[in-house]
């Protein structure tokens, strides 16, 4: 893998990117290939200290910087371009842009139930948010709680998983009962 290339190419990227208000095209799998160098330089087997390890490391930044820098521009324009950009996107920007388009969309969905009078639309909300449910770890013992849904839930112990209402957890959360468990990692 040759590291200056990529380094080079990343470089040249971003200032493509900062000189121009138009978010441009990037080659495709560049930020894989960023993962990869930074995964190949990475030097084992000599003391944190020494010169291939320092060297190494530095590398290792580098590319995480521009990569990262990169991705930051790219995201900034896209955000105010909106979905025109969308045909621009490498995968992994579409993955950190796929959020924001859905909070348009739903912006959208609130404001036109609002202008038509559809009560019902938010009805619907509230039921849908009500029976969501959230993975928490319990951080100490906890009593049962009877959810937006009056069901009860628990009690835990210290330790415990569980899957428990999302204003629930919230409030736990604040008080420091329990930790929210992102489970698609």
């Amino acid at each position: 893998m040759n590291v200056n290339g990529l380094l080079d190419r990343l470089y040249s990227l971003l200032v493509k990117e900062l000189e121009s208000e138009e978010l441009g095209e990037l080659p495709k799998g560049i930020y894989k290939e960023a993962a990869g160098a930074v995964r190949a330089v990475k030097v084992e087997g000599y003391d944190r200290k020494s010169l291939p390890s320092l060297v190494s490391e530095r590398l290792r930044s580098l590319i995480l910087e521009l990569a990262s820098m990169l991705l930051e521009v790219r995201v900034a324009k896209a955000m105010k371009e909106g979905q025109e950009a969308l045909d621009r996107l490498s995968y992994e920007e579409r993955f950190v842009m796929e959020p924001f388009y859905a909070h348009a969309s739903r912006v959208r969905m609130v404001e036109e139930a609002i202008e038509r009078g559809n009560r019902s639309f938010f009805e619907n909300v509230f039921r849908e948010l009500i029976s969501k449910l959230v993975m928490v770890r319990f951080l100490g013992d906890a009593p049962a709680v009877i959810g937006p849904d009056l069901k009860k839930y628990g009690p835990f112990r210290k330790g415990d998983m569980a899957l428990i209402p999302l204003d629930n957890a919230l409030v736990m959360k604040k008080e420091g009962l329990v930790e929210l468990i992102d489970l698609r990692t």
